[in-house]
This record gives structure tokens, sequence and C-alpha cells, in this order.
């Protein structure tokens, strides 16, 4: 009861500040300035994942996951994006003890929900992105408690069979600030078992979107 609270509180502030970005977009709204460049975008992708720093340990290479983003325009080269996510790392057997050969399967993902800029570099048919991205990632799988994070990349935009529909390929940073797995049971081969639970300060990994983009 108290961990459902816990995320529900986390919610309940990711909302507010979500409303905070809004009621900016609004003021934006009402410049007739950059009216004219306002369009909405929609992308879908696949996500694969690959672990990075102490997160290596007790992961993989994931490669089911994927990633939903609304893109809104600002002015000609910036707009404001959201997302949410699944990116499941892929299981590792995880050594306990060595001695006496206690192990467990460890099987981590988050829902990254977060928001952002994004910076195109060029108005060509083909656009070059920079994007810089934050917000909570909720912990999913053997995850008992995720944190906030940063999610800074790069992308390309590539026009696929008409003008309103590209092919969007970016890389992905994710730093997220802290996270704690469920205590597992991990069984000795000799019998027995042991108790174990893994916290960190920090993760990181690197996500690779590929999919298809939206919107004029």
């Amino acid at each position: 009861m108290n961990h459902q609270l816990y995320i529900i509180q986390k919610i309940v502030k990711i909302i507010k500040r979500t409303a905070l970005i809004l009621s900016s977009v609004l003021i934006l709204l009402a410049d007739p300035s950059v009216i004219n460049a306002q369009r909405s975008h929609f992308s879908f992708s696949l996500s694969p994942v690959l672990p990075l720093t102490d997160l290596k340990t007790n992961a993989r290479w994931g490669f089911l996951g994927g990633n939903i983003n609304y893109r809104f325009d600002l002015i000609k080269k910036l707009s404001w994006c959201c997302s949410i996510a699944y990116q499941r790392f892929g299981s590792r057997t995880v050594i306990v003890d060595s001695f006496t050969g206690a192990t467990y399967e460890s099987k981590l993902a988050y829902i990254p929900v977060t928001s952002g800029f994004q910076f195109f570099l060029n108005n060509n048919k083909t656009r070059y992105y920079l994007v810089a991205k934050g917000g909570y990632y909720f912990p999913s799988a053997d995850f008992e408690e995720g944190d906030w994070g940063v999610s800074p990349g790069a992308g390309v935009q590539i026009p696929f069979q008409s003008k309103n529909m590209k092919i969007d390929f970016s890389l992905m940073y994710d730093r997220i600030f802290g996270s704690v797995t469920k205590e597992f049971t991990a069984y000795s081969k000799y019998g027995g078992s042991v108790t174990s639970q893994t916290s960190y300060s920090y993760t990181s990994y690197i996500a690779v979107n590929i999919g298809l983009s939206f919107g004029k």
C-alpha cells in the first residue's frame, strides 16, 4: 500500500509539472509571431536499450521496448515534446555468492514519462535535431523504486512515402538518479538460499529509437 501511495504521489507531481509547461505553451500561443509555425506531431518507435555503468552487472541488451512521443512546434526550429516509454533490459543471471553458487535471474525495466525540448539544426527535407528531456522513471519488472532522470540525445528525420510521414532515428542517453530492485531470493546449487537487494545511486543506459513520425 505504501509503495502504491508513493507511485501516486509521483504521478501527481508529474501532472503538476506538465500543467506548468502547458501554461507556458498557452502564453506562446498568444503571440502571433509564432502561430504560423505551430504544428503537432506524433511518433512511435521501437526502443532497444544498452545498459551502462553498474547496471551492466544485472542487465543485458534489451529489445522489448517502445516509445510514444508527442511534439508541438513553438517556433520554426524549436519544439516542446513529451513521451512515455517502456524500456526493458535483457535478463541476466546474477551470482550472489560465488562459494555456494547462489544465483537469481534479474529482469529490469523502466517506464519513463518525460518532457523537454527538441531543436532542429536545419530546415531541409532530412532534418537533424538535438533533444533534451527530463522526467520520472517509474519502476517495472524487478525494480521496486525508480527516480527522476534526464535524457539528452540527437537524431534525424528522413522523409518516407509522403511529406507527412518520416522515418525517425535517435540515440538517447538516459541517466536516472537512483533505483532499487526488489529483494531477490538466490538459491544455491548445494541447497539453501540467500536474499539480495541492489540499490543504485544512479543508473544509465543508451536507448536506440527507430520509428515513424507523423505530422506536417
